[in-house]
């Protein structure tokens, strides 16, 4: 009887061990998750601003585009004129 005693006893030491070492996981695991929650967070506010920046991009290059479309235009007319110049001189 004795020694069924000091099994239980033994066996409820080990428990009390094993829900302390569970307790000290379980708020360390609560840390991370709050620390990546913080992350993901901030991961979101960056997908944001770069979506804000590449719209910025994109409309910066289609100005370029417009730009250099009529420059090109220029050029292009410009060249034509001195043609027209050229065969009539």
């Amino acid at each position: 009887m004795l020694g069924v005693q000091r099994q239980i006893q033994e066996s409820q030491i080990r428990n009390t061990d094993n829900i302390a070492r569970l307790e000290i996981q379980i708020q360390e695991n609560a840390q991370y998750i709050k620390e990546n929650a913080q992350l993901i967070r901030s991961n979101r506010e960056d997908i944001t601003s770069l979506k804000e920046d590449i719209r910025n991009l994109v409309v910066e290059v289609a100005k370029l585009t417009v730009d250099q479309r009529e420059k090109f235009n220029q050029f292009y007319g410009y060249h034509q004129s001195a043609a027209s110049l050229n065969v009539l001189i």
